[in-house]
Order: structure tokens, then sequence, then C-alpha cells
């Protein structure tokens, strides 16, 4: 029974699957009460043919301003604001408005100069200071309150001990020590 393609498992009938989810049936209109079948329009109507649901409100009255007399003259209102007219003068190289100006010229390295002359001022304050000596930022060694011996009690004398020579025992050979393999040369 399982060789049959019908049955999926014993006792269960096999059922082919819908591929076709819309079935087209010839003159399936008329059955729906249809006169005519569907057919899509061909021509999109004109969007301006249609009239909203709803008028057009306006969220502000706006008010015209009349810039008219009786007379139909239009009426003028003061200037927003005013200008005076434009220097008269000389026009060229070396003119301005109040004349030259005489001016005296600095040198090319007036800043460098200006920075090292403070700076030898400061050096002259600081040595009165100092009495004599500059200053300097890197601190030379100080040393400490109590030397290491006084702290550990070593100050005391001891009493002396006489140093021993040691006599070492040398092997006397027949010749210089050759190592079993030197090294290659050349």
């Amino acid at each position: 029974m399982l060789s049959r393609p019908d049955y999926v498992s014993i006792g269960d009938p096999y059922k082919p699957a819908n591929k076709e989810l819309r079935a087209s049936k010839k003159d399936g209109h008329l059955q729906a009460g249809h006169d005519v079948a569907f057919k899509p329009a061909k021509i999109v109507k004109d969007q301006a043919s249609f009239v909203s649901s709803y008028g057009h409100m306006n969220d502000r009255v706006e008010v015209k301003k009349n810039y008219r007399d009786e007379d139909g003259e239009v009426i003028l209102e003061p200037r927003n604001f005013t200008t005076k007219p434009l220097k008269k003068g000389e026009v060229g190289l070396g003119t301005s408005f109040g004349g030259h100006l005489p001016h005296m010229p600095d040198t090319y390295d007036e800043a460098k100069i200006k920075a090292r002359k403070e700076l030898e001022l400061h050096w002259k304050k600081i040595e009165t200071v100092q009495e004599g000596k500059r200053f300097f930022q890197r601190v030379s060694s100080i040393g400490v309150f109590n030397r290491p011996e006084a702290v550990y009690g070593e100050d005391v004398p001891l009493k002396h001990r006489p140093t021993t020579v040691k006599k070492t025992n040398q092997a006397e050979h027949e010749r210089a020590f050759r190592p079993s393999m030197p090294t290659r040369s050349g």
C-alpha cells in the first residue's frame, strides 16, 4: 500500500493541491447578474472635474487697505529710513576722509625683540629673589632628613675583623686547553 502514490500514509488518501486560486468561467458575468464583462478604464478622468465634499475655509480674514483718498489720489506715507549723502573729497592713492595720517613704521622682528626684553626682565627678577641663582624647574638631589644608617641603627661602630684570603688549588697541565671542536676559519 505504501507504493501507491494516492496514499501518503496508511489509511490517509492523497489529495492533490489546488493550484488554481481563481477559476475563470466563460460567461461568468452573466451568472453574477452583469450585462457586460469587466473592462478596465482606458482614459483617466481629469482631476479638475472632481468636486471636494467640503468647501474651502479660510483660517484668517484678509483686510484690504485703501491707499487712495476720496479724490482717487495715492496717499504717501513717510519714508522708512533716511540716509546721508555721500562724502565729497579726493579719490586715489593716499587719500582718506580725514587726510593723510602719519604713522611710525615698526621693524619686522618687533614682536620677537619685545618678547626677548620681557624674558630678560623676568630672569633679572628671579635672580634677585634666588640670590644670584637662576630658577630651574628640574630639582637636583636634595637628600633625605635622616641617613639610612641612622634609621637602621648601623651607625654604631663595629669591631674590626681581619680579612682572610682563600687559596684555590690550581691544577698543573702539560699543555694549554684546546676545545674539542674548534671553530672553522676561512
